[in-house]
């Protein structure tokens, strides 16, 4: 088992201790009910408004699968990027006082929130159907070494309960500190409610398994904060060059199991 914490308006030392020595930390109930309802809306407005042609395409997603509909065209996406610009709920509370917390209690003050590139505040989305195109997430680290933008780290908000039975995330304690061997040791299973904040640190070895339900559903909203060279407004924080790899994260069905085991 491990600590879960209530936010106070700021980063404890206890707190900050327990995220530096196992690279992650559980704020339960950070968000109410209201906010995470919300975000949901948001988040169907804007899967709306993808398939009416009315989001730029350089905003639309091309890392994760889609998963498609009976006609062979998208039914949703599982990534939204920009996220911020499309919801007012997900800016308000990237501005919010606990969010600004957040990023200078587990960061610093130097650090600030990517949200203007297509890895920056992201919503995602893992579900069970079979013609899901996102169903688990292979083991990664959610950056590359000597990324331009470190030291960083996520927070990502969950909008929907995570357990062991929806494939919840999973992750290895202490391997921002110790990166793992040729075997991982056994994995530490993070299950949350509706309304709880995850952070974790940028090297920290993570994943989450297949949901073994067609009807499992479970999005989150990622916050990247970093403390690097910003790439500049709109721009991937990868360069071309390592993207194949950035790509290879968000392979998790089953059908694209060719490239989910290709090398990152």
């Amino acid at each position: 088992m491990y600590p879960t914490f209530v936010f106070s308006q700021h980063v404890t030392p206890v707190e900050k201790d327990f995220y530096d020595t196992y690279g992650f930390l559980v704020y339960t109930g950070f968000a109410d009910a209201d906010e995470v309802r919300r975000i949901r809306e948001d988040a169907d407005r804007y899967q709306e408004r993808i398939r009416a042609g009315e989001v730029p395409p350089e905003h639309v997603d091309t890392v994760a699968p889609v998963t498609l509909g009976p006609n062979g065209t998208p039914s949703y996406h599982h990534r939204l990027n920009y996220f911020t610009e499309y919801s007012p709920t997900a800016a308000a509370l990237a501005a919010d006082p606990r969010m600004d917390a957040i990023r200078t209690g587990l960061g610093g003050a130097d650090h600030w929130l990517l949200d203007d590139t297509m890895n920056g505040s992201v919503w995602q989305l893992k579900s069970g159907e079979r013609k899901s195109g996102y169903s688990r997430i292979r083991w990664h680290l959610d950056f590359p070494f000597g990324h331009p933008l470190s030291p960083a780290f996520t927070a990502g908000l969950y909008l929907d309960d995570s357990t062991r039975n929806n494939g919840c995330l999973a992750v290895i304690p202490q391997s921002h500190r110790f990166p793992v061997g040729p075997v991982p040791p056994e994995p530490l299973y993070v299950e949350v409610r509706a309304g709880d904040l995850v952070c974790h640190h940028e090297r920290i070895y993570h994943g989450s398994e297949a949901m073994p339900r067609p009807t499992d559903r479970r999005a989150t909203l990622y916050f990247y904060y970093c403390a690097g060279r910003h790439p500049g407004r709109g721009k991937q924080f990868a360069d071309p060059e390592r993207m194949g790899a950035v790509r290879s994260i968000f392979v998790g069905s089953d059908d694209a199991k060719e490239a989910q085991d290709a090398p990152r």
